[in-house]
């Protein structure tokens, strides 16, 4: 017969390990060893190394590809990647890159075009106008 164990951190949650939930063993773990599951997530999703970004951040001097902005809230940059064809195209903050899959390039590249178009032609109509 299965004991069962209850989690110090929070009694009516799911026990996981050392005595704790399964949220807060996640959080535990992740300040012992905090680019483990990173690695393993950049594996897993887009095929490459922690190494391979490591680098690639190293090239793009640690600002967003997009924005060209410094992550200052801390949080790795996020992978670019298309969807269709798996390609990845650079590190983004979290905003461009949320931007960029709002716009779903992937699936109609012609949205990017349109929208530099947009832009340009609005910024062309604005300065005409004073």
């Amino acid at each position: 017969m299965p004991v069962h164990r209850i989690p110090l951190c929070h009694p009516k949650k799911e026990y996981r390990a050392k005595g704790l939930c399964r949220s807060c063993y996640a959080k535990a773990r992740r300040k012992i060893v905090p680019d483990v599951d990173r690695a393993q997530d950049l594996k897993k999703n887009y095929n490459v190394s922690l190494d391979y970004v490591k680098n690639l951040e190293t090239v793009q001097n640690g600002v967003c590809a997009l924005c060209k902005r410094i992550n200052s809230r801390g949080f790795n940059l996020g992978v670019d990647h298309n969807h269709v064809t798996g390609h990845i195209r650079g590190l983004l903050c979290g905003k461009c890159n949320h931007a960029l899959g709002l716009l779903e390039v992937d699936i109609n590249p012609t949205i990017a075009k349109s929208l530099v178009s947009y832009l340009a032609e609005s910024i062309t109509n604005a300065i005409s106008k004073d």
